[in-house]
């Protein structure tokens, strides 16, 4: 259920990025969140935070497990999982978490 004034996932994003300045997180490691962070928003969309769910994150794991060659052997990696504080950040924001 969409509630008018709820916030975006841009904007929880939005204020990810200002946690990450505000604690310090190097210019390389804030280039690999932006990149996991847009690849997020891009597989599950621009939904209000309150209806996100940690079925959304398994549907972003799995869209980047689909994305990996299991001709190369590589396994998803850290990097390419979300981030436990990104994650920590969205749910603070106003996400119940659903089940």
């Amino acid at each position: 259920m969409f509630e008018e004034n709820a916030m975006r996932l841009s904007e929880a994003i939005e204020a990810y990025y200002l946690a990450c300045r505000v604690n310090n997180i190097s210019q390389k490691s804030m280039i690999s969140y932006q990149s996991n962070v847009n690849s997020f928003l891009t597989v599950v969309g621009d939904m209000p935070v309150n209806e996100l769910t940690p079925n959304h994150v398994r549907i972003y794991i799995a869209h980047e497990m689909e994305r990996i060659s299991p001709n190369t052997g590589r396994h998803l990696s850290a990097n390419r999982s979300p981030n436990p504080m990104l994650l920590s950040e969205l749910f603070a924001a106003g996400c119940m978490i659903k089940r």
